[in-house]
């Protein structure tokens, strides 16, 4: 889809009111707007009024506007003040023209989806950082999407659009890799994390690696030690460069403990 992602924030005067604290996001809410207004007159409107009540970007057919900085929260999610309410951590996104409007809502919709894509992308985050304003205060929103039964596949739909992109970003990455490298040194080679202090910490550190780069993951847990430790071991790579470049990757994107683990007979 095309559209201008336009930045248009509102008076640091109005963030007592609309925007109170500062904000390290760990989430997106998805909301619709409930009225057949434009992505500018949601801002403007936002804007002028003195109501506590704010999000952080309306998008429609044409438009991605700003209203407030991500290091900002906004009063959107309807859960309150506490440090992990969704008002206090997660960008809040409203999806205009939601009430009766066909083709304009359907491209609004679109839009939204392939905005949301690549702020997961641009964060490392993957699909389950999305949450609709219903997870948060049981509010049903976003009213269209899940009137209409789509509430699974407009998430799907983010998460397809996601890999899309992360396959992209490692092609890139790829390339000069593959151009300048003049030998191989064959052989069976895998990567290995180091210690994850959970199981919990471990699973989400595996959705990462599969998401973002599609590797395989041989083994997800070694718990033959006296600790318990949880590691990530990759499936094999044919070649020591390859390997190489894959844990140099996964170091970079992650900042994670990697090991080059030769197995080769």
């Amino acid at each position: 889809m095309t559209y201008a992602v336009i930045n248009d924030y509102i008076e640091k005067s109005k963030y007592p009111i609309k925007a109170k604290y500062e904000m390290t996001p760990t989430s997106i809410t998805i909301h619709n707007t409930w009225n057949d207004a434009s992505a500018v007159a949601e801002v403007e409107y936002m804007q002028r009024n003195g109501n506590a009540v704010s999000f952080h970007v309306a998008i429609d057919d044409k438009h991605a506007i700003v209203a407030v900085p991500f290091s900002r929260n906004c009063w959107h999610a309807g859960d309150g003040s506490s440090l992990t309410s969704g008002n206090r951590t997660s960008i809040g996104i409203e999806i205009c023209y939601s009430k009766s409007a066909g083709d304009k809502y359907r491209k609004a919709e679109a839009n939204a989806i392939e905005y949301t894509a690549q702020l997961l992308k641009k964060y490392g985050w993957g699909i389950d950082r999305v949450r609709f304003h219903k997870e948060w205060s049981g509010k049903n929103c976003p009213h269209r999407i899940l009137d209409e039964g789509r509430g699974d596949s407009f998430k799907k739909s983010i998460a397809n659009r996601l890999v899309e992109l992360n396959k992209k970003l490692v092609t890139q990455v790829s390339k000069p890799v593959a151009t300048k490298t003049a030998t191989q040194t064959k052989g069976t080679y895998r990567i290995k994390t180091g210690t994850f202090k959970n199981a919990s910490a471990l699973a989400d550190a595996v959705n990462k690696i599969k998401t973002d780069f599609g590797f395989v993951i041989h083994e997800a847990a070694d718990t033959t030690s006296f600790n318990s430790d949880y590691r990530i071991y990759t499936g094999t790579f044919t070649t020591k460069e390859a390997a190489e470049n894959a844990r140099a990757k996964i170091t970079a994107k992650y900042g994670w403990l990697t090991y080059l683990i030769d197995e080769t007979k």
